[in-house]
């Protein structure tokens, strides 16, 4: 069973940058790293440049196990970003050939919007977006509350 690790930001931030291949982890962030049963770690998301008075928050995530994306996971990333920091969009950054990714994404309901040039002059991204309204109707977070005023 995977266990959540809380109030470890920097050590989640650097872990997850450096299976992305950047050399430093995101500075002024929360995260929630993903251990196994074992307390070895399995993925992290790290969530940065929050914006309270728009109600935006942006999300990075990284894994070297798919098993840290759980539906039990996706649920605390939701609870978190939108009962927690009351959030009225996620915003997540993808090179547009992480098809994998994408098709998960489409799965929990994010719009998508292509970024030609994202990721340098030859490498698009796409722009995905989650709503409050989106996470609420969708399929993960269905039986929990249905808006953050029901909490």
């Amino acid at each position: 069973m995977i266990q959540f690790l809380y109030g470890q930001d920097e050590l989640v931030s650097r872990l997850v940058a450096n299976l992305q291949g950047a050399e430093h982890g995101r500075r002024n962030c929360k995260t929630i790293g993903v251990l196994d049963e074992t307390g070895e770690f399995l993925g992290g998301a790290v969530f940065y440049n929050w914006n309270p008075e728009a109600g935006i928050i942006e999300i990075s995530a990284s894994a070297i196990s798919p098993r840290w994306l759980s539906r039990r996971t996706l649920k605390r990333i939701g609870e978190f970003v939108f009962h927690e920091c009351e959030c009225q969009l996620l915003l997540v950054y993808l090179r547009a050939d992480h098809e994998r990714v994408l098709t998960l994404l489409a799965g929990l309901g994010f719009t998508f919007r292509l970024v030609p040039r994202l990721f340098g002059r030859d490498l698009d991204g796409v722009l995905c977006t989650l709503t409050d309204d989106e996470w609420f109707d969708g399929r993960i977070s269905r039986g929990a509350h249905t808006t953050k005023e029901a909490a």
